[in-house]
């Protein structure tokens, strides 16, 4: 008696099956970590930065990482059902928008119309998160050795830095920056004669500006431009750091 032999078209459904589950699967994950993504990076320039439980969850979690490899997996999958089953329209709309979430997850989530990267800001900040800090300490090394005065207003920036001659390797941009004055933070303008243990907790000290020699001034110079329109950081007189939102910025007090 003659066997039966299955339809290998049979036998290959549920594989078929298998994958199209999976890259389906692959995606939906993909999608949720990419608005997951969209809303860390919206609180952490939201603070500034200064929110470092979201800065660190953000950078371990998305830059590079999770959603990368969620749709590597969904494009590779979507592929291989695609070469193999060779399915009609779920297939092509399957490695449609398997590329089209590779290319936004790659690209990164933006707010601002030139489409800045959120990993290029996410670099910056950390960086210049690393430099006021530096600043800050700076200021009150040097108010020490200095019966509490603070450096000259006209040169500030480089006597900070010919000041501290352990700069580390990581500031070697930021001193590069400081020498062809191209410094983004100003000193409270206000600060001549006065000294640092003086000074009020909730006073200016220090704030971002745009770049220039040495800059000092006031509500003049402060800008939010660094942080897509939406604050500044400032160090205020207790050497703490803070993000002042944009709105806020007429209730900075700058008298000592």
């Amino acid at each position: 008696m003659e066997t039966e032999r299955p339809d290998p078209d049979v036998q290959k459904r549920p594989r078929a099956s298998i994958l199209a589950y999976v890259s389906l699967y692959c995606g939906i994950i993909a999608l949720i970590l990419s608005f997951a993504e969209a809303l860390a990076f919206y609180v952490y320039i939201e603070s500034g930065g200064l929110n470092t439980t979201v800065a660190t969850v953000w950078s371990h979690l998305f830059l590079g990482r999770v959603i990368p490899m969620i749709t590597f997996i969904f494009v590779a999958v979507s592929l291989v059902l695609i070469v193999f089953r060779k399915p009609r329209l779920i297939g092509l709309l399957l490695a449609i928008a398997a590329q089209g979430i590779f290319l936004y997850s790659i690209s990164g989530f933006s707010f601002d119309t030139e489409r800045t990267s959120s990993f290029r800001y996410f670099a910056y900040n950390q960086k210049r998160l690393r430099d006021i800090e530096w600043l800050a300490r700076a200021i009150q090394e040097y108010s020490q050795e200095h019966d509490g005065q603070f450096p000259p207003l006209t040169n500030w920036c480089d006597v900070l830095v010919d000041f501290d001659p352990n700069v580390s390797d990581s500031l070697s941009i930021f001193r590069f920056e400081i020498r062809k004055g191209l410094s983004r933070y100003a000193l409270n303008e206000n600060l001549t004669g006065m000294r640092l243990p003086h000074i009020s907790n909730d006073v200016v000290l220090l704030f971002e500006t745009s770049p220039g020699k040495n800059p000092v001034g006031g509500r003049d110079l402060i800008t939010a431009e660094q942080h897509y329109g939406r604050g500044c950081i400032v160090l205020f007189g207790d050497l703490h750091l803070g993000f002042v939102r944009a709105e806020d910025f007429n209730d900075l007090r700058w008298e000592p």
